[in-house]
């Protein structure tokens, strides 16, 4: 789990039965798509998401500090009207807190360390990332090297002979 139990306590502090109703719902027929996240560990990170209700597609952002919601937007109506979080904000957090894909990035591995909720060390953050690119570059490298040595191969000099 990528978020501490005091900010999944605080999601559904004021939540009543209509509001966990469309959670399971939206939740059910994963409606939800995380964009970006930003994680240092289960009490500080933000996210973006996106969140299909009906005909309606939601932006959400929510941001974490130290155990706390320091913000969170919906463009729901019900975000605007309300204190509380919004079904959409509660379902990304959720979505978040129980993705194996991110779980997987940030190579948490819950089995090893329950209490050390660091997914990444800092000095290793783009590792993935550089591997990525390297790999990327490797391959146009050998493809530019393999255009070279075609055209060297296919040079054809052609000679002009006098008949006498």
């Amino acid at each position: 789990m990528l978020v501490s139990k005091k900010i999944i306590e605080e999601t559904y502090h004021n939540a009543d039965e209509e509001k966990i109703k469309k959670i399971k719902e939206l939740i059910n027929d994963d409606m939800i798509k995380i964009i970006k996240a930003t994680y240092d560990d289960g009490s500080n990170f933000e996210i973006n998401s996106k969140v299909k209700d009906f005909n309606e597609t939601y932006d959400i952002y929510v941001k974490v500090q130290k155990d706390k919601i320091a913000k969170a937007t919906c463009t729901c109506e019900n975000c605007d009207n309300s204190k509380e979080l919004c079904p959409h904000a509660i379902v990304s957090i959720e979505k978040f807190n129980n993705s194996k894909e991110y779980t997987n990035i940030f190579g948490l591995n819950n089995k090893d360390n329950e209490n050390d909720n660091r997914l990444y060390n800092k000095a290793n953050q783009y590792k993935t990332f550089n591997q990525i690119i390297s790999t990327f570059y490797e391959d146009l490298r050998e493809k530019e090297e393999k255009q070279k040595s075609s055209k060297k191969g296919t040079t054809c000099l052609i000679g002009i002979k006098a008949k006498v």
